[in-house]
């Protein structure tokens, strides 16, 4: 339960402040909880960080999973967008992550290869996936899934550079157009 509390903690910290504020000062801060009994579950800051993506790699496997739901492509990269939206929107984590300064000032290469690990390599494999099984050639599979990547991420971004004023989900009719005209 703590664990939970914690990781919900460093997403507010993340959306508030930036991946550099992350300390143990400010998480027991946000959940009410003294410095001591946060070493009950990590033994150091770097440990939280790491707790911190396995749990951000968590979350997009839902997204996976909720995609994968879909009966055929264009409702599989439908709900990937849906998906992926809305957890950008209640959580303004990934695009602040993805595109500060702060994720190439990581001082451990452990910290950041596991970051890339997952945000990058373990979602575009899973992306791919999906288009693997419907028969479109790897290489395609692979392209089409770095541009789904892409379109989450420069849409969050525009999103939160206009103040976060409009549902991110008011662009996806836009997106499936674009993609029903390169899969038909």
């Amino acid at each position: 339960m703590r664990k939970k509390e914690i990781f919900n903690a460093i997403i507010e910290i993340i959306s508030q402040k930036g991946i550099s504020y992350i300390s143990t000062t400010e998480i027991t801060k946000k959940i009410g909880i003294s410095q001591p009994a946060i070493y009950k579950h990590f033994k150091n800051k770097d440990e939280i960080i790491l707790y911190f993506i396995d749990e951000l790699k968590n979350e997009l496997k839902k997204i996976i999973d909720f995609a994968n739901k879909g009966k055929d492509i264009f409702e599989k990269i439908q709900r990937l967008y849906e998906a992926h939206f809305k957890f950008v929107e209640s959580t303004k984590v990934i695009p602040r992550i993805v595109f500060s300064d702060e994720i190439h000032d990581i001082k451990t290469d452990k910290k950041r290869i596991k970051f890339k690990e997952v945000c990058f390599d373990y979602y575009r494999n899973e992306i791919t996936k999906i288009f693997l099984e419907e028969n479109i050639n790897r290489e395609k599979a692979e392209l089409y899934a770095q541009i789904l990547l892409g379109s989450f991420l420069i849409t969050a971004l525009n999103w939160m550079l206009d103040g976060m004023k409009y549902k991110l989900n008011s662009e996806i009719p836009k997106f499936l157009d674009f993609w029903k005209n390169i899969l038909k």
